[in-house]
């Protein structure tokens, strides 16, 4: 078993073999910053599209009303643990951005995780753990492409 050292070593090794500067440049709206910028960094991280993760994934938010998740990341292509909302690279991540993400969780009470991101910049948060229904509103977590030292 992998120590969390060794792990990060993997990780590191993989972002400087890959070419996120020309990622950035080509990522000029939200589904090309899916293709080339989360999806490749999923991958680095052992996801894989066929078992781990999905694109638009319906949220029932009422009878009749449903909303889509950009993407979700499941274990083994069940139940999401983790809804993530996408962004434009090099858009700001803003407050209405945190409360569309937010929004999933009001009405998909099995996930823990919501990410918020650009492709770039990478926010991650954790439900209140006192109402799975709410994601807390800052992040745990910040992780950002072009400094990940």
């Amino acid at each position: 078993m992998a120590s969390i050292r060794q792990v990060a070593n993997m990780i590191e090794k993989s972002l400087e073999k890959w070419d996120y500067s020309r990622a950035i440049n080509l990522s000029d709206n939200e589904s090309k910053t899916r293709d080339f910028l989360i999806e490749p960094l999923l991958n680095i991280l052992g996801y894989n599209k066929m078992d781990h993760y999905s694109h638009e994934f319906s949220v029932q938010f009422s009878k009749g009303y449903i909303k889509k998740v950009d993407m979700i990341v499941t274990i083994n292509g069940k139940t999401p643990v983790m809804l993530i909302e996408c962004k434009k690279a090099n858009s700001n991540l803003t407050v209405k951005n945190f409360e569309q993400l937010s929004g999933y969780y009001k009405n998909h009470k099995d996930s823990k995780i919501g990410v918020l991101t650009n492709g770039i910049v990478y926010e991650f948060y954790s439900v209140k753990w006192n109402d799975d229904k709410v994601l807390n509103g800052t992040p745990f977590m910040t992780f950002n492409l072009e400094n990940h030292t």
